[in-house]
């Protein structure tokens, strides 16, 4: 594999850099200002006295908290028995391989995700997440009920696949870290048959207005495309219209709520002044 950069100036700090790898003429560019190939580089390597122990402490702190068993027992009650073990196995671990595997060779932390002291994921976070369960348990093999594990070649084989289309493929990417509506002046001109903006055209982001000026030009014209497309998500679409639609919220409901509570469970007021906190023992 080959690499060029680009050469920086004098005060480069804030300036965006670039650095493209290649190999079997296949390129990967990749777009960062200085402090940011930096950190990356941190990134890299395991932080200086992190032990996989220590490493395993701070992701339990998160994946197993004890203040937290009756929301990971109530998430997991409705599971089959066989994703239920699977979970905890994973909770405990940490490691994605079927259930019947051995994890002693994995004595060195992800530095990707341990660069502090605290797990960077919520402890929901499951590698079921994403994908569909009709998809993977087709590849419980031999166990049937090893969800983990089909899992596990499940995305074993999109990954192998996706190498061998890279093989077969004259395919270039370039990575950016940066605003995305300042994107349209480092792509030297390049015009594209899909633009896909995920959810950033949400009114709470940028909104749908300001996302067809930004990204619009970028999309090859009618003449070479006339099905170039720009693809957004509007995610909290819902939220949003509810929200215009009724500027004021539901405070009507909330009163008929207070109502009804309160036929039940009337309030003294006279005697909130003696109302006091239950002791924690």
């Amino acid at each position: 594999m080959s690499a060029k950069r680009s050469k920086p100036s004098p005060n480069s700090n804030g300036v965006p850099q670039a650095k493209t790898f290649e190999t079997n003429d296949r390129k990967l560019r990749i777009v960062l200002k200085k402090d940011d190939w930096i950190r990356l580089a941190l990134f890299c390597q395991v932080p200086k006295g992190l032990t996989a122990e220590t490493a395993q402490q701070i992701r339990h702190r998160v994946t197993l908290a004890p203040e937290r068993v009756d929301y990971r027992d109530r998430a997991m009650l409705q599971l089959p028995n066989g994703v239920c073990q699977g979970e905890m196995h994973f909770r405990h671990t940490g490691v994605l391989l079927p259930y019947s595997c051995s994890i002693n060779d994995f004595t060195i932390p992800n530095p990707t995700l341990l660069q502090s002291n605290e797990w960077p994921m919520k402890d929901s976070a499951s590698p079921r997440d994403g994908w569909l369960i009709n998809d993977y348990m087709k590849f419980a093999l031999p166990a049937k009920a090893d969800a983990f594990g089909a899992i596990f070649f499940y995305v074993r084989g999109l990954l192998l696949k996706f190498c061998g289309q890279l093989l077969s493929s004259n395919v270039s990417f370039r990575i950016f870290n940066m605003d995305a509506r300042d994107l349209g002046g480092f792509v030297d001109g390049m015009k594209f048959d899909r633009v896909e903006i995920s959810n950033i055209c949400d009114t709470s982001f940028l909104g749908p207005h300001v996302c067809l000026q930004v990204f619009s030009p970028l999309l090859k014209p009618k003449s070479q495309n006339p099905n170039a497309t720009l693809l957004m998500l509007f995610l909290n679409a819902a939220v949003e219209a509810d929200r215009f639609l009724n500027p004021h919220g539901d405070f009507q409901e909330v009163e008929i709520a207070i109502k009804r509570v309160n036929k039940y469970l009337p309030l003294d007021v006279s005697q909130l002044p003696f109302v006091r906190s239950e002791p924690n023992y």
